[in-house]
């Protein structure tokens, strides 16, 4: 999951490691990943997080199981539903 910078400070999300991604331009960054707890499907999960941009973005682990629906357009729906 990616949070906004902004986001990660006010919650003040604990630091668990450095984390490196191998970019298509053939660069490697290094960014800080924190410790999150978010309610999905009405429980807690430990997930990961980055601090990154200005817009949150889920990780596939939160959605194994899920079936996802999304318009592609501006403004468009996106629906998660449980698939049991």
């Amino acid at each position: 999951m990616t949070l906004p910078t902004a986001v990660v400070a006010a919650l003040g999300l604990l630091f668990s490691h450095m984390g490196r991604a191998f970019l298509a331009i053939d660069d490697v960054v290094s960014f800080d990943v924190h410790d999150v707890i978010v309610f999905w499907d009405g429980q807690p999960r430990n997930i990961k997080a980055d601090p990154t941009g200005s817009t949150p973005t889920g990780g596939m682990s939160l959605l194994d199981g899920h079936d996802v629906s999304i318009q592609v357009r501006n403004g468009g729906r996106v629906l998660i539903q449980d698939a049991a």
